[in-house]
Parts: structure tokens; C-alpha cells; sequence
């Protein structure tokens, strides 16, 4: 049953295949009566181009990619090149025939094959046609651009503004208001317009409708939902939001007229809307007065109507529904069914009883609302001879003032190259992780760009008028903030050599008193990092990231000033693990004595949570090098107790939940819940990244082989349903890392690479059986965790020692490995790794920096298999090395 957490919604797509015709959600209704086969919907890969290729690739079908200029808004490419731009939608028809085509197939790939510059082709017999999509800055304007690189067959274009239902076209200029909206290909020629209703103001990226299951293939306006008998059919759709994130409606009226405004909500009778309506308190708006409805309030399966009586002061009338800040879910939903507006009074029975809807000056069936009615839209076509270079241009921000430099700046030629040279000098200013394998590289560089593209820069927002930069997980429905994500993202850009950006997307962490929103996600004055609010594991995440950022950069005047957060959050965790040491009425100590206190577990459940314990020691142990850092011996003395203190009752409890919860099989998620009823995903954070235990540890051990047997497409699946969760793979990776059984790392390694999409990215779920991800994609945990693994293959500290190629392949060695400039908590390292028949090269130098600790040992580890006896030679100095002999110390 799908259950109301941030893992749990997706947009859904499909195509049809008419006219050679494509249409994803993004387009709707609207281009149905250009669609003469809407019944001819079939899925495809997105890269299936022959079947052998397609039965290759594990990745999801429903492939998203991101454009953009790096921390705002990018623009997001579909499976199909559609193209979803900030302020428009755009959308390709392809040929003129009416006949099907079933032969059709589609290709994407990355410009070089890895910049965010997206290459689209589809093929069939009736014609080839292959558009390239990126973003420009250009004489600064700046703007999502799509370009028709080759074509032999007739094109049109639709594009949807869902955010004006004004808009004018002259001289291949679209304006809406005082916006240029778009900048037409000069070979545009029958330019049609056509006026929308009214808009749905909020994203749609960032909503969901009810009326369908997640990540349904069908459009809202393909679906049909089951009517309630006796009632209007809206009440049988609705649409959704969460995260504080409202729903908008804006809608054209006269001024000064009297309208009458109602809305609808219904609460479901089970948890069929994925959240648990009795927690929110819904606000609901009508062009400034509003009224706050208990969902707890409302009978389940029965409409709920509030009616406003409002004077138009402008031409604009705005509906809105929003969540009350002191609602009791963690994610903040909220939902609206319907909306209807009357120039006069009506009953409102009549109203719910959906026999005075075709009366309404404006109905609106949340969730359902055709395209064509809250956009306004503009559609063209590009002869077949004059489609090559035709390039399209979506402008971010740009003010009819600014006409007359279209000529001279947008239609002056391709820019590409600069896009191109700007994200290259970005990579170039960091470290350098080489293995010469081109699949593995690019991945490693594009996913490093999407973590720069998902970033919001909110300027003046942090202390001190400066810049908050917050990492996000996705550019949709987790267009938001979360430690777990956030902590895994911020050390990605440490280890990849861009510390002064992970210093920035740190300011969330320790900072208070921020402005808006943000004030939800800083740290509490208790000293609980919790985003969203009941969830506890970022309480050791944020520690972790705030310490692993000293580590590597040696930053101490930078400790310093962050320390009292630091200091405040190892105390919440003192102060809680004290309130649930307590005995029983027997005077026994429970199996929770001493752990964080029950919490909402991230697709876990609820209760006591080992994976938010788990990270709290990693978070403790960080604070506790930081106090030493800074020679707070006060501090090191009750960091240390409390770290100690609660090692030992974690242990003790996860021992007790081993042996009579998971049978001497598994660590159980929880100590009360078996692995029938929950996943036990949390228990690899065991031993990475926390190690909390040991590599060798049975607990471990016997964890990881019930996994391994539960091990699908080499990912990680889900107990209890057929899907994979993409990247928490990578974690499970590097436990096979520590323990150095390559094989298996490899295994998962390799697994994870291939359910990368062509253009280099991860959604966060795949349904096996149909091949549909779930989640943000590009996603920016998925992303941040192949720039670890990629890094960690070649550098990584356990403990005290520095290793060298731990998990690197010998076929590597072919090409050569190379890292440059890569930070490490033991200084810099640099590295050149080669061979030559049967000799090994190793250049080799590490720069230890103040305020870093010392490394014990660097080991560098030869490829398996070694052969033969080798000869290696370390910065000139020559070694030999048995066979099969697999690690050799440096110094």
C-alpha cells in the first residue's frame, strides 16, 4: 500500500504513438485533437535502440534530465526531449501523417557524455528527427534553449504558459504582461494562440493528482476516476502538495464585480491519498479571506464545501489551499477537490450534488484540469526544409525592454560552447578522480553538474545578508531539504574538491534564526536537527557533515564558529538518551533503554529507530574530534561519556534485537518489528558510513548475506515489494568495501552503473515489473553517492589509514588511473597509477595540512587479479611483489 512519505510520488508519463506524434503529462488534453491513435500507448526504453542494446539497460523507462544554469530552477528534459522550462512548456509533434508508427524509437545522450546539454533522436521508418536542449547565460540573458539539429520530416511545436492566460505574438516574439516568454525559431511559420481559463500558480512539477496511482503512465486527463454516487465528480479526483508547498489557482475576473467562491475537500476513507488526513489542518483562501478546516473534523467519503462571498479588487481572483504551520504530519500535506466560482449566489447542495457545475463561470476538478484550460498556449509549425537549426528560446527573466537585443544576443548563434566552458572550469577548480574508463568518468562529472543543478541559491537569506545555498534532493516534488540527503551531498562536494561550495551549502546546518521556511529546517534551540519535523537521524547526519567538512579542509577559524551548533547538537542527544534510561516496573531495563527516543523512520515505520541511533554515535565520535580540535577539554569530557555511554546501550539493545527479533539473521530496523514487516535497509548504516561496528562483525555478516539473497538487477530491493531503491546500493557497496570482499563490491558496483540512465543520472526507485522509476530525476542522493563511490574506489580513509585503488579494476590500469587535488582528512593527495606489461607505476605525494590528522599508513592496493610476480615502482623506487599479492604499504 502506498504510504505517505517523500519516496511515494512521481509524475507520470506516457506517449502516443500517432503522426509519429509524442505526448508526455506535460502537454495534457491539449493536443488530443491533433492525436487521431491516443489509444496506440505503448512504453519503450528510452535508450532502446536495437533489443540488444534495450535488454541492457536496467535503467527506468520514464528517464528525466536536468538543464540549467547551477542553483535556481533548472529546466527538466523528459524521456521523450519534451522540454519543462520555468515559465513554459514545450512540446514536439512530428510529421503529418495520421498513420501509427510502431517502429518508433528514441535515443538521449549528454553532449561530450557528460555535460547538461541533452541530445534527443527519434527514428522510424517515416523519418529521422534529433533536437539538442541546453541552458545559456548569454550577454546575460538567460534561458533554456532547444535546437533542431537534423530533421526530414514536418514539425510542430506547442508551447504551454501556465502562468499567464494573457499572451501576444509578433515578430516571432511571445510576451505575457511586461515577460518575454519566448523567442520563436525564425523559421516558425502558421503561429497559432490559444487563451487559457485560468492558471494553477503552483508548479506542477510539485504537485500530484489524486485521481491516479503514483507514477501512473496516464495523463490526468487520459484518466478516468470513479465517481461517487450522488455527488459531483470532482470529489472522486483531487490534487496534492506537501512541504508547506500551497496550492494556487489564479482566475480572470472584472473588477469590483461580486463572485461566489466554493471549494471542496473530501477526506478519503482510508489511506488511499498516502497521508493520514486526521494530522493536517487546511487552510483554504478565497482572494484574501480564508478558513482553517480540522481534516480530523470531517467524515471520511463525505464532501466538505466552504463558500467565500468576494469583491474582485483587481483583474485577478486567487484560490489557494495550504497547510496550517501547526499541522502534526512531518510533511505537510495539503489538497483541494474542486473549486467552482458563480457571478450569484447558489445553493450549495445543488453544488455537491454536481447539478449547477455547467453553470459555473469557472469548475475546476482538481487534479484533472485539462492543459488547454489553465495555460495559454502557442503553436507553430517548422517546414521540413527549414527545420535544421531551428532553435527555440525560453527566457528565465527578461522584460520587454529587453526586445531589441534578441536580434543581436539569442538569434546570433549557438551557445553551447559557452554553456559548455562554463561547467568545464567548474569541474576543472576541483579534485580529479580518473579511472580512463569514459562510462565511469562521465558519470562521475555529471553527477557532480546535477548536484550543482539541483542547489537553490536564496540570496540575503542566510546571517548577515549572505547567500543560503541549499542542496536539494530533486527539482520537483523534493525540490526541499533534507539531512539525510543534505549530509551525503555536502561531503560529496568536500571529497570532490569544492570546499568552498560545500561550505556554502553548509549554512543551512549551523545558522539560525533564518528567514521563512528555513526557520523550520535549521537547527532547533533544543538542538534537534530534524527536517522534517520527527524524523532524528539527521541529529547525527548534520554532525557528521559539519566535522567531515573540517576534516577536509582543515578549516579551524571555520570550526570555531560553527562549534557552539556542534556543541549544542551532541547535547540533544545527551539530554535524550538520558530521558529513556529508565527500568520497568520489574526493575529490568527495556530494549530501548538509552536510545533516541521513538521516531518516524524514513520507509521504515515508526517507533525506535537503529538507523537514527546509528548515525547518532557518527554524529557524537565527530563532535568529539571537534572538541579536541579546539582543545575544549570541558566538552571532551561529557562528549566522551555520553558517546561511550551510549555505544554501550545501543550495543547492548542491538545484540538483544538480533538474537530475539531477527533470529541470529539480521538486524532488525527496529527493536520490535521483524523483516516481514519492515525493510532493514537502516542496518547497513551499521557499518557504513557510521561503522559503528566492526566490517567482522557477525551481526554484519549474517545482515548482509539475508540482503544479498534478497538481491535483485545486483540492487537493493525491498523486502516486501518489487522494487530497488537505487543508491542506498552504493552504502551496501562500500560494507562489501570494508570488509574487502571485491567481489561482491564489484557486483554492486556494476549493478548500480548500469540502472544509470543514458544521460548519466538515477531516479530513486524502479518498479521492477514495469520498469517505472519513482521519485526526483535526477536525484541528488543518487547523484552524491556515485561521486563517493567513484572517489572512495580510489581514495579512502578507514580509520586512521589512507588507501590507494581499494576498489579500482585492473583493467583501469590500461589507460592509466589519475587523481589530482583530492582532499582527504590526512591532506591532499595526488597519484598517477599505470602499467606496462609487467611493471606498475605509482607517482605519488600527499600534503598534509595544519589541523588534519596524522595518517598512520598509506597502502596501495594492486588490482586483482596480480598475476605474476610484479615489479612496482613507488616515486621511482622499485618494489617486488609476490603473486597474488594485492596490497602493498606506500609509507
Amino acid at each position: 500500500m502506498w504510504k505517505g512519505d517523500r519516496r511515494k510520488f512521481l509524475q507520470g508519463s506516457g506517449f502516443v504513438l500517432g503522426s509519429i506524434a509524442l505526448r508526455s503529462q506535460m502537454d495534457g488534453s491539449a493536443m488530443a485533437g491533433r492525436l487521431s491513435h491516443s489509444h496506440d500507448i505503448q512504453p519503450l526504453m528510452v535508450n532502446e535502440t536495437s533489443p540488444t542494446e534495450a535488454s541492457r539497460s536496467l535503467s527506468n523507462f520514464n528517464v528525466r534530465t536536468a538543464i540549467g544554469l547551477g542553483d535556481r530552477a533548472p529546466g527538466i528534459i523528459d524521456q521523450y526531449g519534451h522540454l519543462d522550462s520555468r515559465n513554459a512548456k514545450a512540446c514536439i509533434t512530428i510529421g503529418n501523417s495520421s498513420r501509427p508508427s510502431p517502429d518508433l524509437k528514441w535515443s538521449q545522450s549528454l553532449e561530450d557524455g557528460y555535460f547538461p546539454i541533452v541530445h534527443t533522436e527519434a527514428r522510424s521508418r517515416q523519418g529521422f528527427v534529433s533536437w539538442t536542449s541546453w541552458a545559456t547565460n548569454g550577454a546575460n540573458i538567460e534561458a533554456d534553449c532547444l535546437e533542431v539539429t537534423q530533421a526530414d520530416v514536418p514539425l510542430a511545436f506547442t508551447l504551454w504558459f501556465p502562468f499567464t492566460t494573457e499572451i501576444e505574438a509578433k515578430h516571432g516574439i511571445v510576451t505575457g504582461g511586461d515577460r518575454i516568454l519566448a523567442v520563436l525559431p525564425v523559421q516558425a511559420a502558421h503561429i497559432a494562440l490559444s487563451k487559457g481559463k485560468y492558471n494553477l500558480l503552483t508548479p506542477e512539477r510539485k504537485t500530484w493528482s489524486l485521481s491516479r496511482p503514483p507514477w501512473s503512465q496516464m495523463s490526468p486527463a487520459s484518466s478516468h476516476p470513479i465517481p461517487i454516487p450522488g455527488i459531483d465528480p470532482a470529489f472522486a479526483s483531487g490534487r496534492s502538495s506537501y512541504l508547506f508547498r500551497p496550492l494556487r489557482y489564479r482566475f480572470p475576473v472584472q473588477p469590483g464585480k461580486t463572485y461566489h467562491v466554493i471549494l471542496g475537500l473530501v477526506a478519503s476513507k482510508s489511506s488511499e491519498y498516502g497521508f493520514n488526513v486526521s494530522q493536517q489542518l487546511v487552510k483554504l483562501s478565497a482572494d484574501g479571506m480564508s478558513d482553517t478546516v480540522d481534516m480530523a473534523s470531517l467524515v471520511p467519503g463525505k464532501p466538505f464545501l466552504r463558500d467565500f462571498v468576494v469583491k474582485a479588487f483587481g483583474t485577478e481572483l486567487h484560490v489557494s489551499s495550504e497547510t496550517d504551520p501547526s499541522s502534526t504530519s512531518p510533511y505537510r500535506y495539503t489538497l483541494l477537490n474542486a473549486i467552482w466560482i458563480f457571478d450569484d449566489m447558489v445553493d450549495p447542495i445543488q453544488v455537491q450534488a454536481g447539478t449547477l457545475s455547467d453553470k459555473a463561470l469557472f469548475y475546476v476538478r482538481c487534479g484533472e484540469e485539462p492543459m488547454k484550460d489553465r495555460a495559454c498556449a502557442v503553436t507553430f509549425d517548422v517546414l521540413q526544409g527549414a527545420a535544421v537549426n531551428s532553435t527555440l528560446y525560453l527566457p528565465y527573466d527578461l522584460n520587454q525592454g529587453s526586445h531589441n537585443m534578441i536580434a543581436t544576443t539569442l538569434r546570433a548563434g549557438s551557445s553551447k560552447s559557452a554553456a559548455k566552458q562554463r561547467w568545464e572550469l567548474l569541474l576543472q577548480n576541483g579534485a580529479q578522480f580518473t579511472t580512463g574508463d569514459s562510462r565511469l568518468d562521465n558519470l562521475y562529472r555529471t553527477s557532480l553538474l546535477n548536484i550543482f543543478l539541483l542547489r537553490t541559491k536564496y540570496p540575503g537569506a542566510a546571517n548577515h545578508g549572505e547567500d543560503l545555498y541549499v542542496v536539494k534532493p530533486g527539482a520537483a516534488i523534493y525540490d526541499a531539504f533534507w539531512y539525510r540527503d543534505g549530509a551525503y551531498i555536502t561531503a560529496a562536494l568536500d571529497v570532490a574538491g569544492h570546499s568552498e561550495e560545500a561550505e556554502k551549502s553548509l549554512r543551512l546546518f549551523w545558522q539560525s534564526g533564518l528567514p521563512g521556511n528555513f526557520g523550520s529546517y535549521e537547527q532547533q534551540e533544543c538542538g534537534a536537527w530534524q527536517a522534517p519535523i520527527g524524523q532524528s537521524d539527521g541529529q547525527g547526519q548534520a554532525l557528521w557533515a559539519l566535522v567531515h567538512h573540517f576534516q577536509f579542509s582543515g578549516n579551524i577559524e571555520w570550526l570555531r564558529i560553527v562549534y557552539p551548533s556542534i556543541r549544542k547538537g551532541a547535547a540533544w542527544i545527551r539530554t535524550v538518551t538520558g530521558e529513556t534510561r529508565f527500568l520497568t516496573e520489574n526493575g529490568d531495563r527495556p530494549i530501548y533503554y538509552g536510545l533516541l527516543p521513538a521516531a518516524e523512520g524514513e520507509a521504515i515505520g515508526q517507533g525506535y529507530i537503529y538507523y537514527h541511533d546509528f548515525w547518532a554515535t557518527a554524529g557524537l565520535r565527530m563532535a568529539l574530534e571537534a572538541a579536541k580540535a579546539l582543545n575544549e577539554d570541558h566538552d571532551v569530557a561529557w562528549i566522551k561519556d555520553t558517546y561511550e555511554t551510549f555505544v554501550a546501550n545501543l550495543s547492548a539493545s542491538v545484540q538483544l534485537a538480533f538474537k530475539r527479533i531477527g533470529d541470529n539473521q539480521y538486524i532488525p530496523a527496529t527493536p520490535f518489528h521483524s523483516v516481514s514487516q519492515l525493510d532493514i535497509w537502516g542496518a547497513i548504516a551499521a557499518l557504513y558510513p557510521t561503522q559503528f561496528l566492526k566490517s567482522n562483525d557477525p551481526m554484519i555478516s549474517q545482515t548482509l548475506h539475508l540482503m544479498r539473497q534478497n538481491c535483485r538487477e545486483d540492487e537493493y530491493m525491498y523486502f516486501n515489494k518489487s522494487k530497488i531503491w537505487t543508491y542506498i546500493t552504493v552504502d551496501w557497496a562500500m560494507c562489501y568495501l570494508l570488509r574487502n570482499d571485491l567481489e561482491m563490491f564489484f557486483r554492486l558496483f556494476d549493478g548500480y552503473v548500469a540502472h544509470a540512465s543514458p544521460t548519466n543520472g538515477w531516479t530513486e526507485e524502479i518498479f521492477v515489473d514495469t520498469r517505472l522509476g519513482t521519485g526526483d530525476m535526477p536525484h541528488g542522493w543518487a547523484a552524491a553517492q556515485y561521486v563517493h563511490l567513484h572517489r572512495n574506489s580510489l581514495v579512502y580513509e578507514d580509520e586512521d589509514i589512507l588507501h590507494l585503488c581499494w576498489g579500482a579494476r585492473e583493467a583501469w590500469l590500461n589507460n592509466g588511473i589519475e587523481v589530482r587535488r583530492a582532499p582527504t582528512k590526512f591532506g591532499t593527495v595526488d597519484f598517477a597509477f599505470r602499467r606496462s606489461a609487467d611493471a606498475l607505476t605509482l607517482d605519488y605525494r600527499l600534503v598534509r595540512r595544519s589541523h588534519q590528522q596524522p595518517c598512520r599508513r598509506v597502502q596501495l592496493h594492486l588490482p586483482p587479479p596480480s598475476g605474476e610476480k610484479l615489479t612496482v615502482r613507488i616515486n621511482g623506487i622499485g618494489k617486488t611483489v609476490a603473486a597474488g599479492q594485492h596490497m602493498i604499504q606506500v609509507e
